[in-house]
């Protein structure tokens, strides 16, 4: 049975009620003795961002601390767009799918200092501090 939105036309309050789809009726009564009506709801809807798993990595070894546009950029409105523009500022690109990491003392030696900094990075920004310190 679907469930169906109702907002009292006194108090505001929103209610959820489940009725038959056929014998849902306009208005029901509400907990402070008015009328609630039936509201429209986008019930089911999927509105969560579609990037937000691999986002959210992302942004965890931003540092939270920099003034740069891109980077603070980034942090506020954390989409594909600004992603891509924190790569290309910072010097850094995604691997890519049939990618493996590359070979060679130099290549190999890059993702070593990306890999150290970033981690860095996220232990200065998570660390605890004791007594000031």
């Amino acid at each position: 049975m679907p469930l169906y939105d109702f907002q009292c036309v006194k108090c505001q309050k929103v209610v959820e009620q489940i009725f038959n789809s056929n014998e849902c009726p306009q208005y029901i009564d509400c907990a402070c003795g008015s009328r609630a009506k039936k509201i429209i709801t986008c019930a089911g809807v999927f509105t969560a961002n579609q990037d937000a798993p691999w986002i959210r990595s992302v942004c965890e070894v931003i540092s939270k601390d920099s003034k740069e546009t891109h980077v603070v950029e980034m942090l506020k409105n954390p989409n594909r767009k600004n992603y891509h523009e924190w790569m290309k500022k910072e010097g850094l690109r995604p691997m890519g799918d049939n990618e493996s990491i590359p070979k060679g003392p130099d290549k190999a030696d890059i993702k070593q200092k990306t890999t150290k900094y970033m981690k860095e990075q996220y232990v200065k920004r998570n660390a605890l501090g004791v007594g000031g310190v």
